[in-house]
């Protein structure tokens, strides 16, 4: 009897195993050259993929690892959006060392380990976008090359040292929309090819003097949406080959053009939506004499020290953030007061709203 109920209980676990294996599957589509695999839980059908593109759908991979994919290909796009994935190990993506691109996006990644894209050296795009990274792996991107890596909405709050070691090379690395509070010395270290560098809408109020020694070949930063008050001597030090500075967005009541000094390349600064109520125009073209696009908008800005600013700044073209405020007092559309209140200490939204206010007044007189 109980030999019977044995191989009752093992004939229907082998059904049910057979049944759940059943949902996995990968089917290619000739007209966009994709395999799209659905119901993959930790381990992909073993099968032919060829050069073609994967996107995975409705899958469930908590830990992707080597035994994840084992089998050799030569796929060159991968997508792993919304695939439940935590982890990702030592080596994971070994045998996809072909891939352009690798999209990992809308999971719930939290932890990312050493040499995990190791052997990824053709990556045009590599997608960690909208996790639950609290933090980078020193070595995560260990042996990996490719033109652009985005970690933009996570929860990261530092950058370690040394994050980047191993790496080969990467053009543009996206941290924007993170938590970032600090960051070292030698946290761009080994990023001696970076050219696009966003680290816009975090928690930054300092930066430490060296941070970008190593980055000689940048051309954009975006530290905008930051707690920026005031930038210190040294500051961009190394960015010889800077062509755009964003910086607004920020609470910036200083802002000193000799912190431009040795960026002799320099084209457009944005310090708009801030907390300016001065700058001294005729110091920023001869610190900055190539720049042909400033912002300035959106600051607290006195009409008379404004209508100065922009006389000096004659031959550079004063970009307005967003929209004109022409319902104001104001110079270029660039909203300003023409009396004391500057000298409060006021955000850009009291500050206008005052503006509107006054300038309301302004109709009834005769």
């Amino acid at each position: 009897m109980w030999f019977v109920l044995v191989l009752l209980f093992q004939g229907s676990t082998a059904l049910y195993t057979l049944n759940q294996g059943a949902h996995r599957k990968c089917d290619y589509a000739h007209v966009n050259r994709t395999y799209t695999c659905s119901y993959i839980e930790n381990i992909f059908p073993k099968m032919f993929y060829g050069n073609y593109a994967l996107d995975c759908v409705s899958c469930s991979i908590p830990t992707f690892k080597v035994e994840t994919f084992p089998y050799e290909n030569s796929l060159i796009s991968m997508n792993l959006t919304n695939s439940r994935i935590r982890n990702i190990t030592s080596f994971a993506f070994q045998r996809l060392g072909g891939l352009h691109s690798l999209d990992l996006r809308y999971n719930v990644i939290r932890n990312v380990s050493r040499d995990a894209f190791n052997g990824l050296v053709e990556v045009y795009e590599l997608y960690l976008d909208n996790n639950e990274l609290e933090d980078l792996t020193p070595g995560f991107l260990n042996n990996f090359e490719g033109n652009q890596v985005r970690i933009s909405w996570n929860k990261l709050k530092s950058i370690a040292g040394k994050t980047f070691e191993g790496i080969k090379g990467v053009m543009a690395l996206d941290l924007s929309h993170n938590h970032i509070f600090t960051l070292f010395e030698d946290s761009f270290s080994y990023l001696d090819g970076l050219e696009f560098l966003d680290m816009s809408d975090n928690a930054l109020c300092n930066l430490p003097l060296g941070a970008f020694k190593n980055l000689k070949l940048l051309k954009t930063l975006n530290l905008a949406g930051n707690h920026f008050r005031k930038f210190h001597f040294g500051t961009f030090s190394g960015l010889n080959g800077l062509i755009e500075l964003n910086l607004s967005r920020n609470a910036l009541i200083q802002f000193e053009p000799n912190v431009l000094l040795t960026m002799g390349n320099l084209r457009m600064v944005d310090i708009g939506a801030n907390d300016l109520q001065y700058v001294d125009g005729l110091m920023i073209h001869s610190y900055a004499p190539p720049l042909r696009q400033i912002g300035i908008s959106d600051n607290v800005w006195n009409c008379i020290s404004l209508s100065n600013l922009i006389q000096y700044l004659h031959s550079v073209n004063i970009h307005v953030n967003e929209h004109y405020r022409y319902d104001v007092t104001n110079v270029h559309g660039i909203a300003c007061a023409d009396d004391t209140i500057t000298d409060q200490k006021l955000t850009f939204e009291k500050f206008y709203n005052i503006l509107k206010r006054n300038t309301n007044n302004a109709y009834n007189y005769c």
